[in-house]
């Protein structure tokens, strides 16, 4: 084999190698594409549950605030409960005490 024969079969085996590498540049290349594209996402996903964390905490506190509402609303009505039934009571008392009244004034 001639040294032209082998540098010719040495240029070919470096075009070969070239294009092998220009090949493996490009998948990196076209990988970091997919991994500044997957980053992106993943970013965006976090600042979304990060927004959905703020807003379930306000909801949080808010039912918090309606709850102790509640609880104070529920308070008032068994205060007007019992007051109310001791103005029954009063009332039917009275009622008693005038028709007694009535009975004693028509003797």
């Amino acid at each position: 084999m001639s040294i032209d024969d082998r540098l010719d079969r040495l240029e070919a085996a470096v075009e070969k190698l070239t294009g092998v590498v220009s090949t493996l540049a490009g998948a990196v290349a076209a990988h970091d594409t997919q991994i500044e594209a997957r980053t992106s996402q993943i970013e965006g996903l976090i600042r979304l549950a990060e927004a959905q964390q703020a807003v379930s905490e306000k909801h949080d506190e808010e039912w918090r605030r309606h709850e102790a509402s509640l609880r104070e609303m529920r308070e008032a009505v068994n205060q007007t409960s019992s007051v109310v039934a001791d103005l029954g009571r009063q009332m039917a008392d009275l009622g008693r005490k005038f028709e007694a009244y009535l009975i004693r004034r028509s003797q």
